[in-house]
């Protein structure tokens, strides 16, 4: 049974130690790898033709976060652009296709 709020949840020994050897692998990773590093095979997978639904899933969810760390004047300066972009010809091509590029814009910005 999940344990609700206020509730403490036992956890095994074994899930402890894979939660402090995946907190340590994590920790080591920040202090030797740059956020660079580390986004770079998650780009590569997202621009894999097979990985259409991660690329849209993660968009969702990646999108509305980072776009409320802009500036009021820095989404001003990105909206045109987007805009734009989205009213490309090219998307006419994929608009069968599900996930598409537009339907991942829309669903990000209605998340």
């Amino acid at each position: 049974a999940a344990a609700g709020r206020g509730e403490v949840r036992v956890v095994s020994g074994q899930a402890a130690g894979l939660m402090r050897d995946a907190a340590a692998f994590l920790t080591a990773c920040a202090r030797r790898l740059s956020v660079g590093e580390l986004l770079a095979p998650l780009c590569e997978l997202l621009h894999d033709p097979s990985a259409a639904r991660l690329a849209c899933e993660a968009w969702v969810a990646l999108f509305p976060q980072l776009w409320r760390t802009l500036t009021a004047s820095e989404q001003l300066a990105h909206y045109k652009p987007l805009l734009s972009t989205l009213q490309r010809p090219a998307h006419n091509k994929t608009a069968g296709h599900s996930p598409n590029v537009v339907q991942a814009w829309l669903a990000a910005v209605c998340a």
